[in-house]
């Protein structure tokens, strides 16, 4: 039996939608490896199966098997239960009973106001961030929110993204179990074309790698380098 996962490995488990049939399902993921989708926490840790998904994006590992959704999807319900009961001896039930618990608060904030800080950046700041996307304006200026006019000086200062057809995206990146401290929102610029090819939209979880570009310190902003979504 493989090494168990829990706080020890930086296990996080973020609450997203599944950008292919838009079920509500929880990621999984920590510092060894693991990555994998549930339908619900808890056993019997069902997996999250929809048809946009192939068995490279499904792929995880929890212990010494590699767990994919199109195997389950062949295994008679003796062997399917255990795998279940494999994965559920491989995520440390403190920690389990912690995600579960704070889904339900989850829950319970979203429908209140939630704390969020906003994080700005200061220049060439660069971070890579994951988080579920909470906003997507198709009409924000990125001329605008840096202060700048649109003529050469400004085209300089923001370079190769003063050509491209933007996306401005806002993200929050609190997982389940973390503190609202930890629960922090990042908008940035991002070329068109990248969140075309993804196919994201509101409640998707991706990845940014992002860099701080302040002209003026009234209006600093984030540019996303690479959008990426850590299931496909």
């Amino acid at each position: 039996m493989g090494a168990r996962h829990g706080w020890w490995c930086n296990s996080k488990t973020v609450p997203m939608t599944c950008k292919f049939c838009g079920d509500q399902i929880f990621w999984l993921s920590c510092d060894c490896g693991s990555s994998v989708l549930f339908d619900e926490l808890g056993w019997p840790w069902p997996r999250h199966q929809c048809a946009g998904l192939t068995p490279k994006t499904t792929l995880s590992r929890l212990g010494p098997d590699d767990l994919s959704g199109s195997i389950l999807s062949r295994l008679d319900s003796d062997k399917a239960d255990a795998i279940a009961q494999l994965i559920d001896a491989n995520i440390e039930r403190d920690y389990a009973q912690a995600v579960k618990k704070a889904a339900k608060a989850t829950e319970r904030r979203q429908r209140q106001s939630a704390w969020v800080a906003r994080q700005d950046p200061y220049h060439r700041l660069e971070t890579t961030e994951r988080g579920i996307i909470t906003e997507i304006n198709r009409d924000a200026n990125i001329f605008k929110k840096a202060g700048v006019t649109a003529g050469a000086v400004g085209v300089a200062l923001l370079g190769q993204f003063a050509n491209l057809s933007l996306v401005q995206i806002t993200i929050h990146t609190g997982a389940l179990t973390e503190t609202e401290a930890d629960n922090c929102s990042f908008t940035f610029f991002v070329a068109e074309s990248a969140v075309e090819k993804l196919e994201v939209f509101r409640g998707c979880f991706v990845v940014a790698k992002l860099r701080g570009i302040v002209i003026s310190s009234r209006h600093p902003i984030w540019v996303c380098e690479d959008l990426t979504d850590p299931y496909s």
